[in-house]
């Protein structure tokens, strides 16, 4: 099936005088498969918790949209300092509770971006700088 990635799904050695790879883990499949998915490839992931390298077959190209996916609640904020800080100044107990969940799901996107961190933004940055090594 071909591949995309790093040319080697699995390493070992920590410096160039150790360092070994080889290409083991493969994706294949038989002519009817390949007939019936034909944009079908095979993408290696970068290594990140093991010495082999994740295979990923995708079956098509899915292109998807940076639209707002609606609001998720980070559990690692709550071990920033400021974390209750922003909920005491932005909660306001003379409006219903609903009116204050949406007031939240604008204030902690914000103060994500702005003070906490993007986590998904900073992985999908560590990860692209993983890949670009590997």
């Amino acid at each position: 099936m071909g591949y995309e990635g790093a040319k080697y799904t699995w390493t070992r050695g920590l410096s160039s005088e150790t360092y070994s790879g080889a290409r083991q883990d493969r994706g294949l499949c038989n002519l009817e498969w390949k007939e019936m998915f034909p944009e079908a490839k095979v993408i290696h992931q970068p290594i990140i918790q093991s010495d082999h390298a994740p295979l990923l077959i995708k079956l098509f190209d899915i292109k998807q949209s940076r639209g707002k996916g609606g609001f998720r609640f980070q559990a690692a904020w709550l071990t920033h300092e400021d974390f209750p800080n922003v909920i005491r100044g932005e909660w306001d107990s003379n409006i219903p509770l609903e009116d204050n969940i949406v007031k939240m799901a604008n204030v902690l996107p914000i103060w994500n971006r702005t003070t906490f961190g993007d986590i998904h933004r900073n992985k999908r940055r560590l990860i692209a700088r993983i890949e670009g090594i590997q």
